[in-house]
């Protein structure tokens, strides 16, 4: 019994030790890119070692994985990055604009709320699969939306 609670015990601490240690390649990596442009590789990187490690390879080399795809993504990712700063600045935009003209506030939040949304599956998706950006963006918010109507419909079937 108790070999078994040290041996959970130490996988627990093994596992907090791996992603503390992906967390501060994250930071540096994207601190070394001048944050601008280290932030996309170095999140690309980050959600590829996830991702392996959710494919059941656990006992891959961390910094070699995270360096190896930096390196590779690291053109194609920053395209993505300054797509993603060209949307942030139109939302920003639409936010003063709509301080200026509060007639259209509702279509704007629900136009800003769907971009926000999709942004969050635009690194796991880009991970995941081998698509153009346009194919991308696509499926991102297709995976939102579809995510947000399965959780809505498994709450109708509870209640």
């Amino acid at each position: 019994m108790k070999k078994r609670s040290i041996s959970h015990l130490y996988a627990l601490t093994e596992w907090i030790s791996r992603f503390a240690f992906l967390n501060i390649l994250w930071i540096g990596f994207t601190i070394l890119g001048l944050i601008l442009f280290g932030i996309s590789p170095s999140t690309v990187a980050m959600f590829t070692v996830i991702r392996k490690w959710l494919m059941g390879q656990s006992d891959i080399p961390i910094f070699q994985t995270f360096w190896g795809t930096y390196k590779k993504e690291f053109l194609r990712s920053n395209g993505l990055g300054v797509v993603l700063a060209l949307l942030a600045g139109i939302i920003y935009l639409d936010l003063y604009f709509i301080k200026v003209n509060a007639s259209i506030q509702i279509p704007l939040y629900l136009i800003i709320f769907a971009i926000v949304m999709t942004v969050l599956y635009i690194f796991p998706v880009y991970v995941h699969y081998n698509v153009t950006f346009i194919q991308l963006f696509k499926n991102s918010f297709f995976i939102m939306a579809f995510q947000k109507i399965e959780k809505k419909q498994k709450e109708a079937q509870t209640i």
